[in-house]
C-alpha cells in the first residue's frame, strides 16, 4: 500500500516572506489592511524584483523557495478588489509570474552566471 507524504515547498527568502504575508488577500487574516499597500501603478513591483535579484545573485542558496514566493504575490494581486489606482495590477502579476518562472529556471539549471561564465560540458 502506497503511503502519500505531503510535499512541502522551500519558505522564500525573508523580503518575499514578508512580502508574502502582508500581501495575503485573505479578510481574515489580513487584519491591518496590508494587502492595500502594493502600489503597481507606479512601478514598485519593479523595485522589488531588481531588489530581489540583487540578493538573490549574492547568495542563490538562500532563495530556493523563492519562486513559489513571487507565484504568491501574483495570486494576492489577482485577488484583491480592482480600482482605478490599481491599474497596473495585471502587469505586475505577470511580471511576478516571470520572476517566478526565471528564479526556478536559475535553480535548477545552477545559473551558469553564478559559476563566473564557465559554461560546464558533460562528456
Amino acid at each position: 500500500m502506497a503511503v502519500a507524504r505531503a510535499v512541502t515547498t522551500p519558505p522564500p527568502c525573508g523580503l518575499l516572506e514578508s512580502l508574502t504575508r502582508s500581501y495575503d488577500p485573505d479578510p481574515d487574516t489580513d487584519t491591518d489592511g496590508a494587502a492595500d499597500g502594493l502600489q503597481t501603478s507606479c512601478g514598485e513591483y519593479l523595485e522589488l524584483i531588481f531588489i530581489h535579484r540583487e540578493a538573490f545573485a549574492a547568495l542563490p542558496s538562500a532563495h530556493v523557495g523563492c519562486s513559489a514566493g513571487f507565484s504568491a504575490l501574483a495570486r494576492a494581486l489577482e485577488l484583491r478588489a480592482w480600482r482605478a489606482d490599481r491599474d497596473a495590477d495585471t502587469e505586475a502579476v505577470a511580471a511576478f509570474r516571470h520572476e517566478a518562472w526565471m528564479v526556478a529556471a536559475w535553480m535548477s539549471s545552477g545559473g551558469p552566471w553564478w559559476r563566473g561564465g564557465e559554461k560546464i560540458t558533460v562528456d
